[in-house]
């Protein structure tokens, strides 16, 4: 399934969140596998090393049941629980298993990733 995601970065993890009926929500507790992706903006003919790359991450949600790890992060962000209060979203953290990160740096297509387990890696494709 493909969805829609808000992401927060905050100190070294990684949240995502969701309605607590919501399908997104549900095949999380289900199978907690998930990988995002973020589109960047088309490179410039002209100067294609401008381009930012694209970025993917991988790894498995685990929800956040603890009261205590809820309310530092609903704290973080200037104190504000979600409409309806801490227990209406559900809230997952990312523990990442894998990040790729791909750009250009003439004349190469450059792929930089870690792979948990395997740590880093750099290849360069003409």
């Amino acid at each position: 399934r493909i969805s829609g995601v808000e992401i927060q970065f905050a100190g070294d993890d990684v949240f995502t969140g969701s309605m607590p009926a919501a399908v997104k929500g549900r095949d999380l507790r289900r199978d907690p596998r998930l990988a995002v992706h973020s589109q960047s903006e088309d490179a410039d003919e002209s100067d294609p090393e401008s381009w930012p790359g694209d970025v993917k991450f991988a790894g498995r949600a685990a929800l956040v049941t603890d009261p205590a790890e809820l309310s530092a992060f609903w704290a973080a962000y200037g104190g504000a629980e979600p409409p309806g209060g801490a227990d209406a979203s559900d809230l997952f953290r990312i523990e990442v298993t894998e990040v790729v990160h791909v750009h250009i740096e003439l004349p190469h297509m450059v792929i930089e990733s870690w792979h948990e387990g395997r740590g880093y890696r750099r290849r360069a494709r003409t």
